[in-house]
């Protein structure tokens, strides 16, 4: 990834992503279906509505889909207006996954990330009136100037949207290889210690909530297909999380 001041290196990236599928389809045998396809890795909502249309269309072209396949994208919720719903909601998509890490103030400010929960719950609001109703969000301990009381308060909030899904990953702090990172302050960050007893912490509340534990550090309500595969054993896991495929 890198920063861009314009829209102008969106085009031509999104015809590389083309020309990759194309191909890769060439390569395929007769007769393959897709079953998920996750576009994601970063923040896919920043193309702009006819790029983003433009982009499933081409996919799809290439990829036919299965009939129950699930489309899922990763959404930035301060990028999420209501074309770009409606783009969304033109290509399909089954499942979205929204970006949180955390929703105090003093925390945002540390790493640089403004996003109101308001800001978030009407994304969801927005998915849910098109029917993308399979939501997931993505939680962060570890943060800087993260604490139990803030996390909790976060965890609240995001309970409060009721998602079908909650991942809770541990913040890397990897300054070297993300430039962004550099303007965390390291004595800002947890000691080991800390960091556990926000994983831990963080773990039961979302379990009391009515979430089910999936592998290290997913949670799905009863009943969602993450959940019935934990129990059964059919639960994979990929360098995206775990997955039901």
């Amino acid at each position: 990834t890198q920063g861009t001041s314009s829209t102008a290196p969106l085009a031509p990236y999104v015809e590389g992503l083309e020309a990759e599928a194309a191909l890769f389809a060439a390569g395929l045998a007769a007769g393959v279906t897709v079953s998920h396809l996750h576009i994601g890795g970063g923040t896919p909502t920043f193309l702009p509505p006819d790029l983003l249309k433009r982009l499933f269309a081409s996919l799809k072209a290439h990829f036919p889909h299965a009939p129950d396949a699930e489309i899922s994208i990763e959404v930035d919720p301060t990028e999420l207006d209501d074309a770009r719903l409606d783009a969304l909601a033109e290509a399909g998509i089954t499942r979205a996954s929204l970006g949180v890490q955390d929703f105090d103030p003093a925390v945002q400010a540390a790493i640089g990330r403004q996003q109101s929960f308001g800001e978030t719950e009407s994304a969801i609001r927005g998915l849910r009136e098109r029917g993308i109703d399979a939501l997931s969000l993505d939680l962060l301990y570890g943060l800087p100037l993260q604490t139990k009381s803030s996390l909790s308060r976060t965890l609240d909030q995001a309970l409060s949207l009721a998602p079908g899904r909650i991942a809770l990953y541990g913040y890397a702090h990897v300054p070297w290889a993300s430039k962004r990172q550099v303007m965390v302050r390291e004595e800002d960050l947890p000691c080991a210690r800390s960091r556990l007893d926000l994983s831990q912490d963080a773990a039961e509340q979302i379990v009391k909530a009515g979430y089910l534990r999936v592998g290290i550090d997913h949670f799905a309500k009863p009943g969602d297909a993450l959940a019935i595969a934990s129990e059964n054993g059919t639960l994979r896991r990929n360098f995206q999380g775990y997955t039901t495929d």
